[in-house]
């Protein structure tokens, strides 16, 4: 069924992936995936422990996304996550507070989503404005930005 060529195409092109970075990262998965498999064996592998995280890999993709453009303009931004999650818990307490004073879910959710956008791209305006107003290199930049962000973000959650 296999060709011994076929065969040899496939092994030297798992040979190559193994030796790339990629290759590399997938080793380090498997390893830790398997370690945690083996130090937690009733709780990792369950069904509610692998719903959470499926839950959890859509917001890091979307967050990945934003980070990809930002490192292809060549700058760095390390704020996203804090801007992100003070935009969350802005947009939040929006979403609670507009509808348990009987608002309506449909407003709730989308002055919420606007409020959540709005307070992210005023973030982003800060970060754009420290270095654009005073010269200072964006990964320093939003590295402060960054604290800030995570500041206010645990001072509304009290922590």
């Amino acid at each position: 069924m296999w060709s011994d060529g076929m065969k040899n195409n496939i092994k030297t092109s798992i040979r190559k992936f193994f030796k790339t970075s990629e290759g590399t990262l997938f080793i380090i998965f498997l390893f830790v995936f398997a370690l945690m498999s083996v130090l937690s064996p009733g709780k990792f592998l369950s069904p509610i422990n692998m719903e959470s995280m499926a839950y959890q890999i859509p917001e890091f993709g979307i967050l990945a996304l934003s980070m990809m453009l930002v490192i292809m303009t060549g700058c760095m931004n390390l704020s996203l996550t804090f801007s992100a999650a003070l935009g969350m818990i802005i947009g939040g307490l929006v979403m609670s507070n507009l509808y348990t004073a009987n608002h309506g879910a449909l407003l709730a959710v989308t002055v919420g989503i606007a409020t959540m956008l709005g307070i992210a791209a005023l973030c982003g305006l800060f970060n754009g404005w420290v270095i654009a107003l005073f010269g200072v290199t964006p990964m320093i930049a939003t590295l402060g930005s960054s604290t800030l962000f995570e500041g206010i973000c645990l001072n509304i959650t009290h922590g």
